[in-house]
């Protein structure tokens, strides 16, 4: 394998703008790629949103063979290889999985047998197959390298992980067997103390000097949860919240207000807590709910045109159904000035009224 010594990172940078039109790298990324061209194994951890699919597609650019990616999503996979071949104009990476048909198979490993493959894309449980593997070994017998073995999403591998797949256990033993040994490239942007623990012990790295931790504090993004509770003894909704003054308190609704009027109230009342400028009438947002919306609006009777959102509400509200679908809240606000957007994936309800 080429091993690159005295690396620049001035001459990274022109191949990084060169091929992908970024004047800098982001942080972390450039000590990763660096350990990579070096032919040294690395965990590389980044924040979502830091870059990690560009480390590995610049450091299969600057050598030649070719880089395997393991990469446990079908969607992950199509959306790089669109991504590369759409908006850089490579044509020189591709993907193998089960949503593809048989001849499409075929071609991309014609494709990668011929050499016209810098970087493939395949599942975990591909590289368990023997037959891909034989592919591999011939591959590699007839002189073509495997520069590096790259996992994405490597927190897969770990029990501990949300994301556990046997396979991605696997995986250290089907890179041990390629015949050039390439270094293994793992990244990720979920992993805990336990996660990366199990990530090195399973590919035999050290920790010491494999790993590129590189998670920076997002201030920009917070996280709150705001109760609702209901009382069965007056049908009051009632809430919970951090004041101005960074303490809980808790507003009490009368029994005629509905959970868009909480909603509204939120916007209006506490959100603009949380910002030096918030307005909730110009400022565009989206609704999320449990399902997508209630029963369709024919069957419910309230399919009139006349009607605004609120008298809808009012009739569902009637006919003892649930009234808190995505469609019928952005209707809700919009009709009270709001400019929001209904967020679901496909129309529905739950017959259950629990």
């Amino acid at each position: 394998l080429i091993e690159f010594k005295n690396i620049k990172k001035e001459n990274l940078e022109f191949f990084l703008f060169r091929f992908f039109k970024y004047n800098k790298f982001k942080d972390g990324q450039y000590n990763i790629l660096k350990k990579i061209l070096s032919n040294q194994s690395v965990l590389g951890v980044l924040a979502t949103g830091g870059g990690k699919s560009l480390i590995f597609q610049l450091a299969a650019l600057l050598k030649p063979g070719v880089t395997l990616v393991v990469s446990p999503l079908k969607s992950l996979m199509d959306d790089q290889i669109f991504g590369l071949k759409n908006r850089y104009g490579f044509d020189f990476a591709d993907r193998i999985h089960s949503g593809m048909n048989l001849s499409e198979k075929k071609y991309v490993i014609s494709r990668f047998r011929n050499g016209y493959l810098k970087l493939l894309y395949v599942a975990p449980e591909r590289l368990q197959q023997k037959s891909f593997q034989k592919v591999i070994a011939r591959l590699v017998k007839k002189g073509i390298n495997i520069n590096y073995f790259t996992i994405d999403e490597a927190h897969c591998i770990s029990e501990w992980g949300h994301d556990f797949r046997h396979s991605y256990a696997r995986l250290k033993e089907r890179q041990s067997e390629i015949g050039s040994n390439p270094p293994i490239s793992a990244l990720t942007a979920t992993a805990s103390h336990l996660v990366r623990k199990d990530i090195i012990n399973f590919l035999k790295m050290n920790d010491k000097k494999d790993l590129i931790w590189q998670i920076n504090d997002r201030q920009e993004l917070s996280l709150e949860v705001i109760p609702l509770n209901y009382s069965t003894d007056d049908g009051c909704y009632s809430i919970t919240f951090r004041g101005a003054d960074n303490n809980f308190q808790s507003i009490k609704f009368d029994e005629n207000q509905n959970r868009p009027d909480l909603l509204q109230y939120l916007l209006e009342n506490i959100l603009k807590l949380r910002f030096d400028h918030f307005d909730p009438k110009e400022h565009s947002g989206q609704i999320f709910t449990i399902y997508a919306d209630p029963k369709p609006a024919k069957s419910l009777n309230v399919n009139i045109p006349k009607l605004s959102a609120s008298q809808k509400l009012k009739r569902i509200e009637s006919q003892n159904r649930e009234y808190e679908g995505a469609r019928w809240l952005a209707d809700y606000l919009k009709d009270n000035g709001y400019n929001c957007k209904a967020w679901y994936s496909t129309p529905g309800y739950r017959d259950d009224l629990t």
